[in-house]
């Protein structure tokens, strides 16, 4: 095991907790940053921090939505040594008009972009499309359950990635939701960039064999 562990903010969620397995299958020591972890770690709260930042020369930063924290905690894990960031962004976060300017997702993304981006220390940013998972694990599958999922998206395409391996809704959240797919619609989200083959050195699959997959996996077997 390496000496100073990987800190992964949010690591018990569908990126971080992936993240877990996968470094810890390598032999890699990690740390996982959640309120159930131990030390302690909670976005909002900021006096869990420190602690979860001790020794740790490494950060795979998965922000808190709508939340403009990665900044300061950028800031405090520079000042506690770390050396190299690794931040979990999204698409569209570096393309004008991708989003509304007051898109929450968006300010969360944008504003940790430039926080690591001006830094000083070392740094990488993953920007991952639509996550196939969210139609076996995520706020799709109840729809997919139900035999009919509807989207904002018009005649749009999208890339999925695959994650490592008036319906009663308020009027915010329907707007950000909508928001959130209206890349699709304006046929932002269609092309498929190099990011996968780049990072595992081989072609991304297909989501077709995903969708058998989780199909065989009982990902929609209530």
């Amino acid at each position: 095991m390496t000496e100073q562990p990987i800190l992964i903010t949010g690591g018990t969620g569908k990126v971080g907790g992936r993240a877990v397995a996968q470094l810890g299958a390598k032999g890699v020591a990690v740390r996982v940053g959640s309120r159930s972890g131990d030390p302690r770690f909670d976005w909002v709260d900021r006096s869990t921090w420190d602690a979860a930042l001790d020794g740790v020369k490494k950060v795979f930063v998965v922000p808190q939505d709508g939340e403009q924290l990665t900044r300061p905690f950028v800031r405090r894990a520079k000042e506690l040594g770390v050396e190299r960031i690794v931040l979990l962004s999204g698409r569209g976060a570096d393309v004008p008009g991708y989003a509304k300017e007051d898109s929450i997702a968006g300010r969360t993304h944008i504003d940790g972009e430039d926080a690591v981006h001006n830094s000083g220390l070392e740094w990488t940013v993953v920007r991952p499309a639509w996550f196939a998972q969210n139609f076996s694990e995520g706020f799709f599958r109840d729809s997919v359950i139900g035999g009919e999922l509807r989207l904002p998206a018009g005649d749009g395409a999208a890339s999925f990635v695959d994650a490592l391996i008036a319906e009663g809704w308020p009027e915010a959240d329907a707007e950000d939701y909508a928001d959130s797919v209206g890349p699709i619609r304006r046929d932002m989200d269609s092309h498929l960039s190099d990011g996968v083959q780049t990072a595992l050195g081989r072609p991304p699959r297909s989501f077709v064999l995903f969708v058998k997959e989780a199909a065989a996996a009982g990902a929609w077997r209530d």
